[in-house]
């Protein structure tokens, strides 16, 4: 939408993870604006069920609607990221 932010690059890492863990987009469309509004993406552990199933939260929060309700960090995703792993 033309709009440049931290936590618009967050969302874009957020989209990347997504589909590096599942092999799929988050929003496969056709109306992408629309799906992600209404945050219209499958849990990754439905996607994969051996994902743990923190990290359907990480997902949540990085891929929220809001940029306010996104991670403002690089390093608040990186800190997500790991407490979402096992151990």
């Amino acid at each position: 939408l033309g709009m440049v932010s931290r936590e618009s690059d967050l969302f874009a890492l957020g989209v990347c993870l997504y589909e590096m863990l599942t092999g799929r987009m988050p929003y496969e469309g056709p109306n992408f604006l629309a799906q992600k509004n209404q945050m219209l993406f499958p849990p990754a552990t439905r996607v994969l069920a051996s994902l743990p199933d923190s990290v359907d939260a990480l997902f949540e929060k990085a891929l929220a609607a809001k940029p306010e309700q996104r991670f403002h960090s690089a390093e608040e995703f990186v800190d997500g990221f790991l407490s979402a792993l096992p151990g």
